[in-house]
């Protein structure tokens, strides 16, 4: 019962800030940026049954980003001094996603998780990209869309197919 009723003021909290973001007006050259990315910032899946396609999908993504810095992280191990007293993520946990300086932020969950969105809405990346649509969408730039029926698999496969096509390699 507390879990819930703090789950619910986690999301009302999450909910209410990442309503001030507004989306991005500008247009992106997919090409170029991807061209010169330096810094990646993947976001691991929370669903444990897609960890193993997730860990392979980011060995296939450190080969076609051999010079950039790819750091990975799992939102379900945000906790203690990590997090505010609502469990929000803090400012200073948030300042050192956005000191990293990523140019793609990658989300791998196969739905739209709220604290995935939120962390991408601070990352400050140039490209936000995601496997899925929903709620958020207005904070990520580039999405390729599959059906929801599509295995995650095949979801995975396309997506790297997409990023080498558009890297040009």
């Amino acid at each position: 019962m507390l879990e819930n009723l703090k789950s619910f003021f986690v999301e009302r909290a999450i909910d209410s800030r990442l309503h001030f973001f507004k989306p991005e007006q500008e247009l992106t050259d997919f090409k170029q940026q991807l061209a010169n990315v330096g810094q990646i910032l993947v976001v691991m899946p929370v669903d444990g049954s897609e960890q193993t396609l997730a860990d392979q999908f980011l060995e296939r993504l450190k080969n076609l980003f051999q010079n950039a810095g790819i750091l990975a992280i799992d939102v379900s191990d945000i906790s203690g001094n990590q997090v505010n007293w609502i469990g929000v993520p803090n400012r200073e946990y948030l300042s050192g996603i956005q000191s990293g300086n990523y140019d793609l932020f990658i989300d791998l969950n196969s739905r739209q998780i709220r604290l995935c969105s939120y962390i991408c809405a601070f990352s400050n990346a140039r490209l936000r990209l995601h496997l899925s649509s929903g709620r958020f969408d207005k904070l990520y730039n580039l999405q390729f869309r599959t059906s929801g029926q599509t295995p995650l698999a095949t979801r995975y496969e396309n997506l790297y197919n997409y990023l080498r096509m558009l890297r040009g390699v």
